[in-house]
Parts: structure tokens; C-alpha cells; sequence
């Protein structure tokens, strides 16, 4: 099973000193991981330590990646729309990690119920 792990989850890890990429690292060969700019990006602004910051961004590199390109941003757009429809107003950054997601065919690991608002999208809050 493919997996992209949200902000969430890292920054949740981080703040629990949970030494997650040894984890991740085992379950790569069987469940690829992926990643993506935003949440690169998300957990990277709250690291306070540059090398702990350069270590996590080391990391990501390990992590197949999912580019924000045009279908992405078309993807994002309609899924805001869908769900501006329906009264649900969500972050443009979930969106988007969404959509990214979806691209990869992967089940977004998060912590934040939100993304169970985002129609097609599979998600748990924890590791396999």
C-alpha cells in the first residue's frame, strides 16, 4: 500500500522525539512513500534547528515525490470547489497535499479529521 504521511504526523513525531525515520525507512520497500512540496515545507518552518531541519529535508529525499504541477493545482481548484459547494471551506495546503495524494494513489497517514472530508481521498491516522 502506498502512503504519503501529512505534516501532522512529522510534526507530532518531532515533538514526541520519536526517531520515525527508521520506521519509515522499513516500511518503504513494501509500502512506497511519498511526500510533496507542502508538506515539506510545512514541517520544515517549525523545525527551529537548521540541522535538524537539513536532517528532516535529508530524509525527504529518500521519499518518492509528488510534484505540484498544473493537474495538481487543476485537482486542488476542484476539490475546493466541490467542497465550497457544500458549505466545507478547508486550507488550500490540505488541498493540495490531497490532491497529491490522490495522484499518487496513496493513503494519506494524518491527524487531522479534516482530510475526511475530501471525497476519494483514503486516510488513517496511523502506520501500518
Amino acid at each position: 500500500m502506498a502512503l504519503m504521511i501529512d505534516s501532522s504526523v512529522y510534526i507530532d513525531w518531532m515533538r514526541k522525539r520519536f526517531e520515525f525515520m527508521p520506521e519509515i525507512v522499513r516500511l518503504h520497500p513494501a509500502n512506497p512513500v511519498f511526500s510533496c512540496g507542502v508538506i515539506e515545507a510545512e514541517v520544515g518552518r517549525g523545525i527551529l534547528s537548521a540541522r535538524q531541519r537539513d536532517r528532516f529535508l535529508e530524509f525527504t529525499n529518500l521519499l518518492y515525490k509528488i510534484d505540484t504541477d498544473e493537474t495538481i493545482w487543476k485537482e486542488t481548484g476542484n476539490l475546493a470547489w466541490q467542497l465550497d459547494r457544500k458549505g466545507i471551506t478547508l486550507p488550500l495546503t490540505d488541498l493540495t497535499i490531497a490532491a497529491c495524494a490522490k495522484k499518487a494513489g496513496a493513503t494519506l497517514v494524518t491527524l487531522d479529521s479534516d482530510f475526511k472530508k475530501i471525497p476519494g481521498l483514503k486516510v488513517q491516522n496511523r502506520l501500518p
